[in-house]
């Protein structure tokens, strides 16, 4: 199931390299190659150093990698850049300080309405709608029997007894 990961990241260029315990463009690119089938998000082109960097990290990742916009740096082409590395459907409004900040952060960038509606919402709802429809189909065709929750039956079946495949349990 390609369900979105977010991974909180950072390319400070003022602590000693390399630093364990930050993700950065580069990690999440790497990440995307190995495990193409994975819908990853990168958090914070606007905080955690170098954007610039984590852009350009970002380019040619696979189509299943997003960045956000999130960030208490609003510096100036940040948005642009973005969009010119990965492509404004890849690009996802996200906030980390006030509201009028951020959404006047995609409002002010140089882009078309088109690439702005995208950002501002059009992506989310295109990634989330998918989800949505895989779960449907997940569940389609099963419905939950009376009583104990880990039964379920198929539709138009006779009540199987199936196990629940909860916190790592192995099941059939």
């Amino acid at each position: 199931m390609r369900i979105p990961i977010l991974q909180h990241a950072g390319h400070p260029s003022y602590l000693p390299s390399p630093q364990p315990r930050i993700s950065d463009g580069g990690h999440i690119a790497e990440a995307a190659r190995k495990f193409p089938e994975t819908m990853l998000i990168c958090a914070h082109i606007c905080g955690g150093g170098d954007w610039e960097w984590t852009a350009k990290a970002l380019r040619g990742s696979p189509p299943t990698v997003y960045l956000d916009t999130s960030g208490s740096v609003i510096d100036e082409g940040t948005v642009e850049l973005a969009v010119r590395m990965m492509g404004a459907d890849r690009i996802l409004f996200a906030c980390d300080m006030s509201w009028t900040a951020g959404i006047g952060h995609i409002r002010g960038a140089e882009l078309s309405a088109e690439d702005r509606r995208k950002i501002l919402g059009a992506n989310m709802q295109r990634i989330l709608s998918r989800f949505i429809e895989q779960a449907d189909s997940l569940h389609r065709g099963y419905r939950l029997t009376q009583g104990d929750p880990r039964r379920v039956a198929q539709v138009g079946e006779q009540p199987v007894q199936r196990e629940a495949h909860l916190h790592g349990l192995c099941t059939q």
